[in-house]
């Protein structure tokens, strides 16, 4: 009769890789070597727990640093953890818990946050940022929570860091949150920190803080009448500065200065149109897809080099000034409006000449971003729907 298990030898593990067809092998008993045609290969485990329909995959490691004897092991285990009535994927995943428990006790917030500091120092485009970032922290976070665990970091602590500045001090005090909702988020990454972010501003913290100081008025930036658009856009590109090509690409996707000045080619996807912000950049820390029109996709594809790193490069180094754009409203002659208003522009059209959704319009300017689950490559970030929205917003501009 055949072999149920230990079919395969170790000559034919070897000659079956060495072959480099995608193939899965079969060594009984649910242990498989799993081949790509790259010649990479997997052991997997794979079983079917009672009370369920499906059968799971369990890897065991790659070979050949697994060897065919060390994967029948580590299957072995696992078939008696399964016969035992016990989840063997869902056990390894409580013990590598139980061996980073002494790791999350002793990774206080200070570290954790320097730790993230250098980590995004190449990223930020901004050279000042880790300094600002550190100095903000040491002045109004360390003092309090630096030397804390970051595990045991909660709403109570962090309000103690905000309330004496949330409302002497509103700005900095928002800034000093976001920031540490970063780094808390960066944590939970890391597997430093188990559980919801304390530092996002909504049920406890928000409670505590309320979402605004009565003293705190919100400064509205002078906005364009979205009735205006097409006609400045018709201005717009009678001016052949590389400005004036950043201006309309920041109208077009409804964007922020920071994120359009400082974007790189790699960021890009024109064949299926989509714009990759990196957390980095954004003001909410995550991650960002943004949906291209048309125009925004012409515009792009008419730039005079792609040779630059940057799609909208300084005339000595880097990307252009935060200043550009601005100076170019000047020298149009509308200082009655700012750059950072368009986004109400849109805003005001979308609301006003569209019936779109009031959360797609918010996600679109990213508003709410940061109270969605996960990051903006999950099913959360709207994109189907925020596409026609944006092709419209790109047809009304021109």
């Amino acid at each position: 009769m055949p072999r149920k298990h230990n079919r395969l030898t170790p000559g034919e593990v070897e000659w079956a890789v060495k072959d480099r067809k995608s193939c899965d092998i079969n060594d009984g008993d649910g242990l498989y070597l799993c081949i790509s045609d790259t010649g990479n290969a997997v052991w997997k485990f794979r079983f079917k727990m009672a009370r369920r329909k499906e059968s799971r995959r369990m890897g065991l490691g790659a070979y050949p640093a697994v060897s065919l004897a060390d994967a029948r092991a580590k299957a072995s285990h696992a078939r008696r953890l399964k016969n035992d009535g016990i989840d063997p994927i869902e056990q390894r995943r409580k013990e590598r818990e139980q061996n980073l428990t002494p790791l999350i006790k002793h990774k206080t917030f200070r570290a954790a946050a320097l730790q993230f500091i250098g980590k995004n120092r190449s990223r930020w485009n901004n050279p000042k940022s880790p300094q600002q970032w550190r100095n903000s922290l040491e002045t109004y976070a360390f003092p309090k929570i630096g030397s804390m665990s970051v595990q045991n970091l909660s709403t109570e602590w962090l309000a103690l860091v905000l309330q004496p500045i949330w409302y002497k001090k509103h700005p900095t005090a928002r800034r000093v949150r976001g920031r540490i909702e970063a780094i808390i988020n960066y944590a939970v990454k890391m597997g430093w920190h188990h559980g919801d972010n304390p530092a996002r501003l909504r049920g406890d913290l928000q409670r505590i803080l309320g979402i605004r100081p009565k003293t705190y008025v919100l400064k509205h930036n002078p906005t364009l009448l979205y009735r205006e658009i097409p006609t400045f856009i018709h201005d717009l590109r009678a001016r052949h500065a590389l400005s004036a090509r950043a201006l309309e690409f920041l109208v077009l996707t409804a964007r922020r200065t920071s994120e359009v000045i400082g974007s790189k080619w790699s960021e890009f996807n024109l064949k299926d149109g989509v714009w990759t912000v990196p957390g980095s950049r954004t003001l909410e820390g995550k991650t960002l897809r943004v949906p291209l029109s048309k125009p925004a996709l012409t515009l792009l594809r008419e730039l005079p080099s792609k040779r630059n790193q940057f799609v909208f490069p300084g005339r000595t180094h880097g990307h252009l000034s935060n200043m550009a754009m601005l100076e170019l409203l000047k020298r149009m002659r509308r200082s009655d409006i700012t750059v950072h208003g368009f986004r109400s522009t849109f805003r005001a059209w979308a609301h006003e000449a569209t019936k779109t959704d009031n959360r797609v319009i918010e996600m679109s300017l990213s508003h709410n971003i940061a109270r969605e689950e996960g990051t903006a490559h999950s099913k959360n970030d709207l994109l189907r729907k925020r596409k026609p929205l944006m092709s419209a917003w790109g047809r009304y501009c021109g």
